[in-house]
């Protein structure tokens, strides 16, 4: 029940904003760019730096994350996400991370 909430609630604040605009990202889009773990590798930096952008923005304070997160948990919990969940990948990739990260660190 908590996991819907939070899915609609993201959905509804997301969406119904004018930064959806910017919704140019698919699931699909960034599980390709977080498929490696390469300091290298570019796009890696672009699955980071992604995950590391819906966090910091946290609309409506639906992420409570504890002191001592690092980025790579941050995007450990997002790749899991979508390997998890294989059939919204097609979704937004901004809705998707905060779904994810919500639900792994849901507030009170």
């Amino acid at each position: 029940m908590i996991k819907k909430l939070v899915t609609i609630a993201a959905l509804a604040m997301l969406l119904g904003s004018p930064a959806s605009y910017a919704g140019l990202v698919s699931g699909n889009s960034l599980a390709a760019d977080c498929q490696t773990d390469d300091a290298y590798y570019f796009m890696d930096g672009m699955c980071y730096g992604y995950v590391f952008g819906v966090f910091d923005s946290n609309p409506g304070d639906l992420i409570c994350a504890p002191n001592g997160v690092t980025g790579r948990q941050l995007v450990d919990i997002v790749r899991k996400f979508f390997k998890e969940n294989p059939e919204i990948r097609h979704d937004e990739a901004a809705v998707l991370v905060t779904v994810a990260l919500a639900e792994a660190f849901p507030c009170n």
